[in-house]
């Protein structure tokens, strides 16, 4: 069995398991599946920076399992988080 990325890669069971393997990333998709979240508004429910917030987002979309935060101002946000400027 094949499963695909939105993007349309294959996506392999290990990047997945990795990915659901951290409890704090099963976290995350348990917020984001209840409403969109920026990633600050994440790391407010962790004891974790917003880098390493952003950290886990990157491996969740990588395994094709983020549901997307919801807009390009939440994208912005995580960018910045990532970055040091906020």
């Amino acid at each position: 069995m094949v499963y695909r990325t939105k993007e349309g890669r294959i996506m392999g069971f290990q990047k997945s398991f990795k990915a659901l393997g951290d409890p704090v990333r099963r976290e995350i998709l348990s917020l984001l599946r209840r409403e969109p979240m920026a990633a600050g508004d994440i790391a407010a429910h962790f004891d974790l920076s917003g880098a390493t917030v952003s950290h886990h987002l990157a491996i969740l979309r990588d395994a094709g399992l983020e549901p997307l935060t919801n807009t390009e101002e939440a994208v912005q946000r995580a960018v910045d988080i990532a970055a040091g400027r906020a």
